[in-house]
């Protein structure tokens, strides 16, 4: 039942995404920037429980540093935005 809830978030998320989240919109309008980072929050917050519960949820690769810096930098900016 859990595979079947993950696989629904992604279909919900992946529009999301490409229509809001990476578009026009969620560049430029802050308030859907900051609903485009909640929901990351929210979606790496539920896996990293998951990957704490189970270890074959973690990652297996060299790039996982150079992720965590760029979502990082991403919240940065947007907690310092004047918008």
């Amino acid at each position: 039942m859990r595979r079947y809830g993950v696989w629904f978030a992604l279909a919900l998320l992946t529009p999301y995404l490409v229509f809001f989240g990476g578009g026009w919109f969620g560049i430029y309008v802050s308030q859907i920037r900051i609903v485009s980072l909640i929901l990351l929050v929210a979606v790496f917050g539920a896996w990293a429980i998951a990957a704490w519960r189970n270890p074959g949820w973690r990652p297996r690769s060299a790039l996982t540093p150079a992720i965590v810096v760029i979502l990082l930098a991403m919240a940065a900016s947007t907690l310092v935005s004047r918008y």
